[in-house]
């Protein structure tokens, strides 16, 4: 499948490009202003928003492109419509950019802290009782065992999440 932004940018060129025509080929349509403009200017800024500010630009450029030469019929006042459009478009486009690669920092600090919240506990299991086998010689044969075991249970926890975390 392709990349979002190449999808993007078919699809908004290929948008742009049946809109105007349409409304380039429809006389009743011209006497309807600015439909011609909104339409093209909506469509670059849905393509900016799914696909960045350099696809929101080629997408309005290119639909400025065929409203000038099909609906505008070349009028030097349209030529202002460009910069509008594109402007517009990449400004939309990076502030999209923006907020998504915001919150996929977000997420992935919450990963984070997920995660070390999920490797702290095993390994502080693991020290404290490491520390208590380690200082208290009065514990019983049976308790040095159950501590053992929960020692090596912690550490495979440890080991098991460490395998998922690479697989996963």
């Amino acid at each position: 499948m392709l990349p979002r932004p190449w999808l993007a940018l078919i699809v908004g060129v290929a948008l742009e490009t049946a809109v105007m025509v349409v409304l380039g080929l429809d006389e009743r349509i011209e006497r309807i202003r600015g439909i011609g403009g909104e339409s093209g200017v909506v469509i670059a800024v849905l393509a900016a928003v799914a696909g960045g500010p350099v696809v929101g630009g080629v997408v309005a450029a290119v639909g400025w492109t065929i409203f000038f030469v099909s609906i505008a019929g070349h009028s030097p006042d349209s030529v202002i419509a460009l910069p509008l459009w594109v402007g517009t478009a990449v400004l939309v486009g990076l502030v999209s950019a923006r907020a998504i690669a915001s919150e996929r920092a977000r997420a992935a600090d919450r990963l984070e802290e997920i995660t070390a919240h999920g490797f702290r506990t095993p390994v502080a299991t693991i020290h404290g009782m490491a520390e208590v086998l380690r200082g208290d010689l009065s514990l019983s044969d049976e308790t040095r065992e159950h501590m053992l075991r929960l020692i090596a249970e912690e550490s495979r926890r440890l080991l098991d999440e460490e395998l998922r975390a690479r697989d996963g």
